[in-house]
């Protein structure tokens, strides 16, 4: 059964890892579904939730990594693990609308999650003043407003009164006052005045004492210039009343005009609408334009009055047209069109005494120029033709150019569109590009043609491309690849008969050495080999160096770190300095290897530490003290084979002479004056016995358990007094000295 693992891949193509799910029973490249939204979380505005899904991925997919488990089971490298989706926390009760991604917070509070508490600085009142409190703020609202931030206008039976004769009336949007046309003001408490502009439809005012006077406009009368003038209140003077939906209209009498046809027509008041006027005695005369007729020159002249000479008549609402022929213009069409007026459209003109003359560009004709040109009218000399919206085109013939196909090809034409030009006595020829053919070297070589000779061939939107051979080169793959063109990445290159051959350096391999080497190849001759990203690493033995572990290390770089070297046959040999141990001498010795021959053994982080025996010193406690050293402080000192021995003064005690002694008179051990020699050499000879045959035990016992090595001889000057003191014994002083102090008064000798 194959192990498999899952992989989470967080992101959409950031990075993956494993996660908490047995795949054991599990088909490979088997997707789970989503998990659950996670909680949603952030900072306000940029609040988000994600949820994930997990895959199982054979472990035996290298390297284990998101891209190739995608790869191993056939999916899209973009498929997604993770997403992430925006939410929002309303906060302080607000409300989310689910929609918009929006909160709706109450009265007293507000931001994008109802985090903030109103306060006045927010100007929350709409209709009314503000005062800040420690819950939020309070509102006291302005006469007519309620609710929490008066926003809400109040109804007629909640106290509501209108003044100087308003009523009151509730609306959709609460109460409503309606006042008289002399008050105004949400309460009909203000007098209206002049200032107020109470005249309606441009009527002017004056201020009186009642308290205002509207003049009003013709059209309209009423207190305020409100109420529109009918026919029935007879206001046209000098003409007929007609009623209109904006109120009366007046048709004067001939000689009269004004709004309500009260004042006498003169020419000052242009009375002519299509001619000139002069003044006469019984009022006016109007001289008429061309197209029309009447007492003010209003009524059009009709087409059967025959008013077009050169052309067609046609009746209309504003009189007479006349479409002229194309010689001909005026709106009589009694005049020559010149060439003033320029008559063609697309072409030159000339003047000729029964009118003009045009010469038309190539794509037009008529006697205007007007007409485009089309293939029935044959205008291709040397091609075909097509019709299009602007006229026409010509597909020439190889030879021919120009609009009409008229005009013989040659170089100077540039008709090769890819490739060289050469001028023929029949018009030209073209020498076409690799990937072009034809007679204009306007035709792309397909793959059809195999024009790839030593590789595989593409069609693309630019002609065929070809990937040649590792030793060919060029666009149809027919040149050797040789090596002036660098082809060996890393590596050095030769010229051959076939192309170039690579030497690789020495992490290389391949044609053109463009391949890291691996540890397939084993190329680790001493150590072991892992791969990397770059190519492999070779972990070498310790006595051998190199990219392939192929070199053997000697004492000339210097291997040992704490020890002197020697070269061997099989590399080189380290003798570490008395703490160190190890191959390449680097590692502290420590109390495990019994180091300390005549004394106790301590670890440290700098190594152990030895506390030696009195007599004893050195780094391993294996030298013995002599009266070289001057150990005895306040005495003599005798060199024995046991190290030194120390006879003090009458007023000093210890091994080495170093306490002092209070003298007691009262308080005396009488002793003769032989008896100190004879108790030291007893003392000597039984400790040197008992140390002999103790030393000898322990080195046999150490060498049979490997514990003592021939290399384990160091050096250190640390003593303990404390120590000695596991050796002290009673002073003896000779009967001719001072006595020292007893705790008990004695007679004679005791033994």
């Amino acid at each position: 059964m194959k192990l498999l693992q899952v992989i989470l891949i967080i992101g959409e193509f950031s990075k993956y890892g494993l996660a908490d799910v047995d795949c054991t029973n599990i088909p490979d490249c088997r997707v789970f579904d989503w998990e659950t939204w996670s909680v949603c979380s952030g900072n306000c505005g940029f609040q988000s939730q994600n949820r994930k899904r997990y895959m199982c991925c054979d472990v035996e997919v290298k390297p284990h990594t998101q891209e190739n488990c995608l790869l191993h089971c056939n999916m899209h490298a973009n498929f997604l693990f993770s997403v992430f989706r925006p939410c929002r926390i309303c906060e302080n009760g607000g409300r989310l609308n689910s929609s918009s991604m929006s909160c709706q917070c109450n009265e007293y509070h507000g931001g994008g999650c109802c985090q903030d508490e109103v306060k006045c600085s927010d100007n929350p009142c709409k209709h009314g003043t503000c005062s800040d409190h420690s819950s939020s703020f309070i509102c006291s609202c302005d006469p007519g407003y309620k609710g929490i931030d008066c926003d809400t206008r109040k109804t007629c039976s909640e106290g509501i009164t209108c003044q100087n004769g308003g009523t009151c009336q509730d609306g959709p949007n609460g109460f409503q006052c309606h006042c008289s046309n002399k008050f105004s003001g949400e309460f009909c408490e203000k007098a209206i005045t002049c200032s107020d502009s109470p005249c309606q439809n441009g009527g002017s005012c004056t201020n009186t004492g009642n308290p205002f006077q509207c003049k009003c406009p013709p059209t309209h009368t009423g207190n305020l210039c409100e109420k529109v003038i009918k026919c029935v209140d007879t206001p046209c003077v000098h003409g007929t009343c007609q009623d209109t939906s904006t109120g009366f209209n007046c048709n004067c009498d001939p000689k009269f005009s004004g709004f309500t046809c009260a004042t006498p027509i003169k020419c000052t008041s242009n009375p002519c609408i299509h001619g000139t006027c002069s003044d006469t005695p019984l009022g006016y005369n109007c001289h008429c334009e061309e197209k029309y007729t009447g007492t003010k020159c209003d009524s059009p002249i009709p087409c059967s009055s025959q008013p077009c000479l050169h052309g067609t008549c046609t009746d209309t609402p504003s009189g007479f047209s006349c479409a002229c022929n194309v010689k001909h213009t005026g709106a009589k069409c009694d005049q020559l069109v010149m060439c003033t007026s320029s008559p063609c459209v697309h072409g030159a003109c000339s003047d000729t005494p029964s009118g003009f003359q045009c010469l038309c560009d190539i794509r037009y004709t008529g006697i205007k120029c007007d007409k485009i040109i089309k293939c029935v009218n044959s205008p291709c000399v040397h091609g075909s033709c097509q019709d299009t919206i602007t006229g026409f085109t010509c597909n020439c013939d190889p030879k021919f150019s120009g609009v009409t196909c008229n005009t013989p090809v040659k170089c100077t034409a540039n008709p090769c569109i890819h490739g060289t030009c050469s001028d023929t006595s029949s018009g030209y020829s073209c020498h076409c590009e690799e990937k072009y053919t034809g007679s204009k070297c306007d035709s792309l070589i397909l793959c059809s043609s195999n024009p790839c000779l030593h590789g595989t061939c593409t069609d693309t939107a630019s002609g065929f491309s070809c990937s040649c051979d590792e030793r060919h080169t060029g666009a149809k793959c027919d040149q050797l690849v040789k090596c002036h063109s660098n082809p060996c990445v890393h590596g050095t290159c030769t010229d051959t008969a076939t192309g170039f051959q690579c030497s690789c350096d020495t992490l290389y391999t391949g044609r053109k050495c463009d391949k890291s080497k691996t540890c397939s190849s084993n190329p680790c001759i001493h150590g072991t080999c892992t791969d990397t990203a770059s190519g492999f690493k070779c972990n070498c033995d310790v006595v051998y160096t190199g990219v392939f572990c192929d070199t053997l290390i000697t004492c000339s770089s210097n291997p040992c770190v704490q020890g002197t070297c020697t070269d061997t046959s099989s590399g080189f040999h380290c003798v570490c300095g008395t703490l160190y141990t190890g191959t390449i001498c680097d590692t502290w010795k420590t109390c495990t290897s019994n180091p300390c021959i005549h004394g106790t053994c301590s670890d440290s982080t700098s190594g152990f530490k030895c506390k030696c025996d009195v007599t004893y010193t050195g780094t391993l406690c294996d030298t013995v003290i002599t009266c070289a050293s001057t150990p005895c402080q306040h005495g003599s000192c005798t060199d024995s084979p046991t190290g030194f021995v120390c006879t003090c003064d009458s007023s000093h005690t210890g091994i080495r002479c170093d306490t002092a002694l209070a003298v007691d008179e009262s308080q005396e051990l009488l002793l003769p004056t032989w008896f100190p020699y004879l108790e030291y050499a007893l003392l000597s000879l039984a400790s040197l016995t008992g140390v002999m045959a103790m030393g000898c035990i322990c080195m046999k016992c150490c060498r049979a358990f490997g514990i003592i090595r021939d290399d384990d001889d160091d050096d250190d000057e640390d003593r303990d007094e404390n120590d000695f003191r596991r050796y002290k014994r009673d002073s003896i002083y000779p009967l001719d000295t001072p006595k020292p102090p007893s705790n008990k008064k004695r007679n004679g000798l005791d033994f």
